[in-house]
């Protein structure tokens, strides 16, 4: 995908919150690779937390409205955020333990937070399954850019780390991811 010349909002901004939150959430999806690298790479943990809260909350909220009642809110809103912390550190891991990457731990954060733009389709058969698809690509782009590797290891972070996702989802009874 051509980039160039497109312009991205590079953080959420909570005191121009709808403006921000569009703006974020369309660069997220459809500039994945100049919204990571435009992005803070540090800063605190609140706006791309507050990002994705809003993000899993919509999700959340829909599935609720449609199927899952109470249960299926806290299960995607809060299990989902308890879990990007743990996941968060595992990216960052295999990021630059497995391979020579730059970056933080809260690189890490902000792009599994931002790339749960993709969560607000999560709740429509099928497209939720497409989007969840589609936000695979968007992390690997994130480490990508975050973590400064190329796209065969950047791909193996995200293969693997996904891995470890599934099974502390399974231990964990976390049925959203």
């Amino acid at each position: 995908m051509d980039e160039i010349g497109k312009v991205v909002v590079n953080e959420f901004d909570p005191s121009n919150f709808l403006p921000s939150l569009w703006e974020t959430w369309k660069g997220v999806v459809t500039s994945p690779s100049l919204f990571f690298r435009q992005m803070p790479r540090d800063g605190g943990v609140l706006p791309p937390l507050l990002f994705m809260l809003v993000c899993l909350s919509v999700d959340g909220l829909l599935i609720g409205i449609f199927g899952r009642g109470i249960r299926g809110f806290f299960s995607a809103a809060v299990g989902t955020t308890l879990m990007t912390f743990l996941i968060a550190a595992v990216l960052y891991l295999f990021s630059t333990q497995l391979f020579p990457g730059k970056g933080n731990y809260e690189g890490s954060f902000r792009i599994l937070a931002y790339t749960n733009a993709v969560s607000v389709l999560g709740w429509i058969p099928v497209i939720g399954v497409l989007a969840a698809l589609y936000g695979i690509y968007i992390a690997a782009r994130g480490v990508m850019e975050v973590h400064v590797l190329d796209r065969g290891k950047a791909g193996v972070v995200i293969i693997l780390t996904a891995l470890v996702m599934v099974v502390l989802s399974l231990l964990l009874g976390f049925r959203s991811f």
